[in-house]
This record gives C-alpha cells, structure tokens and sequence, in this order.
C-alpha cells in the first residue's frame, strides 16, 4: 500500500459524527459562574446609575387571562420548555408572592443577566411586570466577578437586545394569550 492510499485510508477509517444542530447546542455554564451567581444577582451592580442601567435594562407589562397562580404555572412549564436553548435557570419560585426569579447565562463567557416576573390580579386579570437586566460588566466565571463588578458598576455597555429577546422568548414559551401594554428601559418609567 502506497504512502497516498495509507493516508486516504487512514481517512476513511476515521469515524464521521453529524454535524450539531442549533437546536441540540448546550451551553455549559462554568461551576465557577454558578458559585457567584447569586450573589452577583442579589448586588446586581451593573442597574446601580440610573442613565447607564437603560443601556441593558427592559421592562414590560404583561396582560394576561387568567389568575397568578395559573401564569405561575405557564410561566414554570413555558421556562421549562426552553430553559436549553436560552440556557435559563429557574432560580426562585414565590407562589405566595406570584414572583420569579430566572438566571440566564449567556454562551461562551457566562455573563449573568436576570430576570424577575411578578404577577398580580387587577381588575379580573393578570398584570405581570417582567423585567430582565444584565447583572454586571464581567462574566460571572472571573473570579470574585461580583466584587470586581461592584467596583467596574461605572463601565458602560450593551445588552446587544438580549435581554428585551429574552422577555419575549419567555412570553412567546408561555403559550398564552398575552398582551404587552408596555415596554421601558428605565426602570422608574
């Protein structure tokens, strides 16, 4: 067998996986993220002044048929559904308070943003105010990123539309009849 047809085979003999799929993409989250995650979450440096928190921070009010306790439950199973492909971690669940508190770490570098639904009954229906923010300037796997992100609380930066993309995947997932009747990115708007 010649050096050619040794290599062609040794080729050949090598073997072959499909390509992966978007939809079957995992994204991993760093142990060292998911150590900092609350803490970061509970300082949430990056919303501390008030012009550059607009620059990642959406607010929305949801309409929704039903009572709290009902959107509670389409609000688990919709962050169930697509907790793998937006990498969403359900991390509080208040049925008492009709509260949510989700984590979601972005690919690659972990960057921690969150997002907090509460709901509520008004006039026969359900007023949910869904907000999702970007906890800090650095990924969540840096070490010590929550003290590092209270100090860097001054350095702007973007969401690039992730956290407003979020809320709808969210809301879309719910599959509900739900009616956005506003849309911020101030938090006292």
């Amino acid at each position: 067998m010649s050096l050619t047809q040794r290599k062609n085979h040794d080729y050949q003999s090598i073997p072959r996986t499909r390509p992966i799929e978007m939809s079957e993409r995992r994204i991993h989250v760093c142990c060292l993220a998911e150590a900092q995650a609350s803490a970061q979450a509970f300082l949430r440096p990056a919303v501390w002044v008030p012009g550059l928190r607009n620059l990642h921070w959406v607010r929305e009010t949801w309409k929704v048929n039903g009572s709290p306790v009902e959107c509670m439950q389409l609000l688990a199973k919709g962050v169930e559904k697509i907790a793998e492909q937006e990498n969403l971690q359900m991390r509080k669940m208040d049925e008492d308070r009709h509260f949510a508190q989700i984590f979601s770490f972005t690919s690659g570098c972990n960057w921690l943003d969150v997002v907090e639904i509460q709901f509520a009954e008004q006039e026969g229906n359900t007023i949910a105010t869904a907000v999702s923010f970007s906890s800090g300037f650095l990924p969540a796997y840096c070490p010590f990123s929550f003290i590092w992100n209270c100090l860097l609380f001054w350095v702007p930066f973007s969401s690039n539309g992730f956290n407003s993309g979020r809320l709808t995947a969210i809301r879309e997932a719910m599959h509900h009849d739900i009616i956005v009747t506003s849309k911020s990115t101030s938090p006292g708007a």
